[in-house]
């Protein structure tokens, strides 16, 4: 449940660094303080994707591997 959990906020993560991005680079008249990240939902990667990413990945194949590894030495 935690490594689904990780994978969205993530992806949330990632949406709102791409929004930011946006405004830093738009000029200030141009700017409307939305905070609405679905333009940019196209251009990250779905929140499987990121849950399956290498960073997510390898902690959660660690934590997965500790607990067959023990439950089999039991």
């Amino acid at each position: 449940m935690f490594w689904i959990l990780d994978g969205y906020y993530l992806r949330q993560e990632r949406l709102f660094r791409k929004l930011y991005d946006s405004v830093r680079k738009a000029s200030e008249t141009a700017i409307d303080f939305s905070m609405d990240t679905s333009p940019f939902v196209t251009s990250v990667q779905t929140w499987p994707r990121v849950a399956v990413s290498v960073t997510l990945a390898v902690f959660y194949l660690t934590m997965v591997g500790a607990i067959l590894l023990v439950s089999v030495l039991k």
